[in-house]
Formats: structure tokens, C-alpha cells, sequence
């Protein structure tokens, strides 16, 4: 069952919630006054599987230990920087006539770990997240309908990251201010 295998990787691995609306078009084809063509709003969701990154609260007190030696280049990093810098002033030599002759072989750039993303759709809601209230239903049935989660969880330093378009975090970032005096494990 999809809603089981979600619910249990809810509890096991670090995950995010993104959410958007989505509009049905319900067609009338035998319009008059009282029947014309409307629309039926909803919202969708995916909870999107993470990596482990440790303990949040280890994270976020790593910021409060900052030294002037965090802000200098290391050397792989000057030497990268040298390299980018070069290329970059060879490209714009390119331009010019008479440096045609100049080649530069491209940067290799830090590339990224590849890994696979897991993600899960979630069950399709009947509501309108287009209002504050609206962000607030969809968040609450999110963690307790579909992930299944419990106070307890939250209360063990648990968070949910909450992502969506800018409109979504609009409502969220005015939703949690409402609720200034709350803590909220929401972020």
C-alpha cells in the first residue's frame, strides 16, 4: 500500500513537503446564464526523500562559532578561482580581433554527488490554498492525514521544511507570524 510505504518514510528519513494549487476545468458545452464553465480548485503535494545532515540543532549552532578563517579561500579553492577568472578573460579576449589564436581548455567544475531522488505523491486535497487558512488545512492534513505524524515526533527536535512558489511561502512566512507566539516545528 503507497500510503503505508509514505507514513513509514515519513518516521525513517529526512524529507521536505513541496505543494501547490491545481485547477480543474469543468466545461459546460450546454452554456446558458445559470450554467457556464467554472473551475475546481485543489491542492497537490510530494514529500521529496533527503540525505541525512545530522542533528539540525548541531547545524544551527555551527553558524554561532564563526571565525575570521571561515571567510578565507582555501588553497584548491584560490586555485579554482584563478582558473574560472582566466577563462573568463579569455572568453572576452575572444571578442576582440586578433586574440582568435588564444585557446583555453574549460574549467572542470566541483561537481555534485548524482544520486537518485525518491519522492512520493501525496493523496490530492480538496482545498484552496489560496488564503492563510487555506496554507494552514493543507500543512495540518499533510502531517497528521497523509504522513501520519504525532506530536511526539515534533516534540523529539523533528522539523518539517515546507517549500512551494513565492505566493505559498508568502502565506506561510504571514501564517507563522500570526502565530508569533507559538514555537513552531514548521520552517
Amino acid at each position: 500500500d503507497a500510503q503505508k510505504v509514505v507514513k513509514e518514510a515519513a518516521k525513517q528519513d529526512p524529507f521536505l513537503i513541496v505543494y501547490d494549487n491545481i485547477n480543474f476545468a469543468k466545461r459546460k458545452y450546454d452554456q446558458r446564464v445559470s450554467n457556464f464553465d467554472d473551475f475546481e480548485n485543489g491542492t497537490t503535494a510530494t514529500m521529496i526523500i533527503g540525505k541525512s545532515l545530522g542533528s539540525i540543532h548541531q547545524i544551527r549552532d555551527s553558524y554561532l562559532k564563526l571565525r575570521s578563517d571561515d571567510f578565507f579561500l582555501t588553497a584548491a579553492e584560490t586555485a579554482h578561482f584563478a582558473r574560472v577568472t582566466q577563462v573568463h578573460i579569455i572568453q572576452e579576449l575572444w571578442k576582440k580581433d586578433g586574440y582568435t589564436c588564444c585557446s583555453a581548455p574549460s574549467v572542470a567544475l566541483n561537481l555534485l554527488e548524482e544520486g537518485i531522488t525518491r519522492t512520493h505523491p501525496l493523496p490530492i486535497m480538496k482545498i484552496d490554498e489560496a488564503t492563510l487558512e487555506g496554507n494552514r488545512m493543507v500543512i495540518e492534513t499533510v502531517i497528521e492525514e497523509a504522513l501520519g505524524l504525532e506530536a511526539e515526533w515534533f516534540t523529539a527536535g523533528k522539523m518539517v521544511v515546507v517549500a512551494g512558489d513565492l505566493a505559498t511561502v508568502k502565506r506561510l512566512r504571514s501564517l507563522k507570524e500570526q502565530r508569533g507566539d507559538e514555537l513552531s516545528p514548521y520552517h
